[in-house]
């Protein structure tokens, strides 16, 4: 893609996330953050779910690996910031 090697064989690499960030300074900002965290956990179970109920490999065998690594990075930016993933709020707000 692109003509770049971002395929390590394991998951897109575009570089490792700093363990060290400043805190964003906009609270609003990392609500929005911890909402797309929980959309991406709430997504990835539901491809599981649907890949096993129908028996269907595609497009799930793509799809749920790249869930992964958006969860990893997102996870990795609130490391990074010192903030903990409370996602759950928004989860249960949802269900």
């Amino acid at each position: 893609m692109c003509g770049r090697p971002w395929w390590d064989g394991q998951g897109w690499d575009f570089g490792p996330i700093p363990q060290k960030l400043p805190k964003p300074k906009s609270e609003e900002w990392i609500t929005r953050l911890q909402e797309i965290l929980a959309l991406e956990k709430l997504s990835k179970v539901q491809y599981e779910r649907d890949s096993s109920k129908y028996h269907t490999p595609m497009p799930y065998m793509m799809v749920i690996p790249q869930e992964d690594n958006h969860i990893r990075w997102i996870s990795q930016l609130f490391s990074g910031y010192g903030v903990p993933p409370d996602e759950k709020t928004f989860v249960h707000q949802q269900q």
